[in-house]
């Protein structure tokens, strides 16, 4: 992804105010979840913002294994360096 900020922007972290101001890692905030808006016609596959997310979940959470594709639910710390160093 030429000229993509994702990484830096993954690196960052995020406030939750809905937790009391919890603090986590941004990148722990990635999910399958916009797919949603698609579904539900709310926006169109070919939005920008849904085209950039799928862009980071197939960076984070696509694993390709020999029974097909595998998209992981959830990243352990170990998993998020590995995907956020292959930004590059």
């Amino acid at each position: 992804m030429p000229g993509c900020q994702c990484a830096s922007a993954l690196a960052g972290q995020v406030q939750l105010r809905d937790r009391d101001g919890e603090v986590i890692q941004a990148s722990a905030l990635v999910s399958m979840d916009f797919s949603y808006l698609v579904r539900q016609g709310l926006r169109s596959a070919q939005d920008p913002r849904i085209q950039d997310t799928i862009a980071v979940v197939d960076r984070m959470l696509y694993g390709d294994r020999w029974e097909g594709v595998d998209y992981r639910v959830a990243l352990g710390h170990a998993d998020q360096q590995r995907a956020l160093s292959s930004f590059g």
